[in-house]
């Protein structure tokens, strides 16, 4: 190995020669990529100036192409350095986000939440023994509320942002795509208007009402990778 590395041109040039290779795509769209290069020990000063945290690779790794990854780079994590016969091995572990043509730019999981309880209703411009404040705040009359038994679809999106610059724009979901109407279905699809409790056991209290088509807004969640790169969850469910 000294004698293939001290004949690169890369090592006669600049000290410094990459030596080996790989990476792996995840599902979310985080590109994760290990770089093994090799310099003289009597230029680990000047070698060393090159690995900092979030920085590029001073050699570009071709297992990966720049025109598939977000901000068209890769983000330095960690290294690790090595000291023997006067060569300096250094690994680095470097991180990006992909985007590619046929990936959507991000990972959709669910997790269903059994038997729930919601009253369901509909408008009315009659006189009524019920009224029930909407979602925007104003108070409506409405019918006699069934009650209806759902199954909640808990939704989290998984992707990628570098900065602020990410390969997706998150997907949008309504109240009406986090349930699935296990009983009274058919009075629950013609309703104007649910009011969530909790299990369908729970007592009918802490109400919280929504329009059926209102859409959700997520709660993010994010883990720092390097200062730059993020891992982003966005949470939504029926409740919120």
């Amino acid at each position: 190995m000294p004698s293939t590395v001290i004949g690169n041109a890369t090592w006669n040039s600049t000290g410094l020669v990459l030596s080996a290779q790989s990476a792996q795509e995840q599902v979310t769209g985080l590109v994760n990529v290990q770089v093994t290069y090799v310099a003289p020990v009597t230029k680990q000063s000047q070698v060393s100036a090159k690995f900092y945290t979030d920085a590029p690779p001073p050699i570009w790794p071709t297992v990966v192409l720049r025109s598939e990854l977000v901000t068209n780079n890769l983000y330095l994590v960690d290294r690790t350095i090595e000291r023997a016969n006067g060569l300096l091995t250094i690994q680095a572990n470097y991180v990006g986000a992909l985007q590619r043509a046929g990936f959507k730019g991000y990972y959709l999981r669910e997790q269903v939440e059994p038997r729930r309880r919601a009253l369901s209703y509909n408008y009315t411009n009659t006189a009524s023994l019920v009224s029930q404040y909407d979602p925007t705040g104003a108070l409506r009359r409405v019918t006699v509320p069934k009650i209806v038994i759902y199954d909640e679809r808990l939704k989290v999106v998984e992707f990628v942002r570098i900065g602020r610059a990410q390969a997706v724009s998150p997907p949008t979901f309504s109240r009406a795509d986090m349930a699935s109407v296990a009983k009274n279905a058919a009075a629950a699809a013609a309703a104007d208007l649910w009011t969530v409790t909790g299990p369908s056991d729970a007592k009918v209290e802490g109400f919280l009402s929504f329009e059926k088509t209102t859409p959700i807004t997520p709660t993010e969640g994010s883990t720092y990778i390097t200062p730059t790169v993020q891992a982003i969850s966005l949470s939504y469910r029926l409740s919120q």
